[in-house]
């Protein structure tokens, strides 16, 4: 966000956080999940069960979530791997059969959805956020509007794609989830 500040960027999309100096228009509110190969042993996951299942931890940009929810009750997971980042860690999880949190947006936009079990976490788990920050400067700029405008409509897309697989979970999860600003 300096480097926006700064002018030395005109925009950019991070996790929210606050800002009195950028202009900020959320994108999407993201329900972590957990996901394991289709046909694995997990129907429901209870937190017992969630315990005994090898886990797959990305220590990428939002790590510790669960981890943190889990700390709190006295618990911990049995990680097996640690990834780096979202990119690999379906393709993980499908080829090796643990299980992961992950945010629903990525399970949905990826070519191995159809390949992935979807449950509920179980235990509260804190939503993903992610705003669009631009200085205001920037606010009347026919290109950079034009660009705000490409993001929020696949920012849509996606969450339109979540309600129609995953509408119980989402219901589930809380109201508002996978949320795009209609502004």
């Amino acid at each position: 966000l300096h480097r926006v500040d700064r002018r030395q960027r005109q925009m950019c999309i991070r996790d929210s956080v606050s800002s009195d100096d950028l202009r900020r228009r959320l994108v999407y509110r993201d329900p972590l999940v957990c996901v394991e190969a289709k046909g694995a042993q997990a129907r429901t996951l209870e937190l017992e069960r969630y315990l005994e299942l090898p886990h797959l931890e990305v220590v990428g940009p939002y790590p510790g979530f669960a981890q943190t929810a889990l700390g709190r009750k006295g618990v911990a997971r049995d990680v097996r791997v640690t990834v780096p980042s979202y990119a690999g860690a379906l393709a993980a999880v499908v080829r090796t059969g643990l299980i992961a949190t992950v945010p629903l947006a990525l399970v949905v936009s990826s070519p191995l959805c159809g390949e992935l079990e979807v449950h509920e976490p179980p235990l509260p788990l804190p939503d993903i956020e992610a705003s669009l920050y631009w200085h205001p400067r920037h606010v009347d700029d026919p290109a950079l509007s034009w660009f705000r405008g490409i993001v929020m409509r696949t920012a849509r897309h996606v969450a339109e794609q979540a309600r129609d697989r995953y509408g119980s979970l989402l219901d589930k999860l809380g109201p508002g989830l996978l949320t795009v600003d209609s502004r």
